[in-house]
């Protein structure tokens, strides 16, 4: 018992330290990479709950990206009209991909591989939208 209270103790000091050490740590942005037909190839095999599932990862990884752009904007006090433009238009098209995300488990088995295709254009134009907006970032903060 004495044990468990010690080791709570500390990990609450623990992630009480990180949080005033880590705001002046900058995070390196990732850039999404283009998908190549054998990926392609391979997400379209799978079945419907691991082609759901992977989707969403892949939305959830671009989303954690841009979080943490918007999150260095805030620390940095920062504000780039072109940027934010940018930025409001991304979370429009991200928003609405979520949604028909959303839907996704209620989709009919003979409905699933239009689905897919369009789910598929729909994420290669969220990467590039991805990477336009890593390109004005980098300009925004050389």
């Amino acid at each position: 018992m004495r044990n468990q209270w010690i080791l709570r103790v500390a990990f609450m000091a623990f992630v009480i330290l990180t949080g005033f050490i880590t705001p002046g740590v900058v995070y390196a942005q990732e850039r999404i990479p283009i998908e190549t037909p054998e990926t392609v190839d391979q997400r379209d095999k799978m079945a419907w709950k691991d082609y759901n599932q992977d989707v969403y990862s892949r939305y959830e990884k671009i989303m954690s990206q841009v979080d943490r752009m918007k999150r260095q904007m805030v620390d940095k006090k920062m504000d780039n009209p072109q940027f934010r433009k940018s930025l409001n238009k991304f979370e429009a098209n991200a928003t609405a991909l979520h949604e028909r995300m959303k839907n996704a488990e209620n989709i009919a088995p003979e409905n699933q591989d239009a689905y897919r295709k369009k789910m598929r254009s729909e994420l290669q134009k969220l990467g590039k939208d991805y990477n336009k907006l890593m390109n004005r970032w980098e300009k925004m903060n050389a």
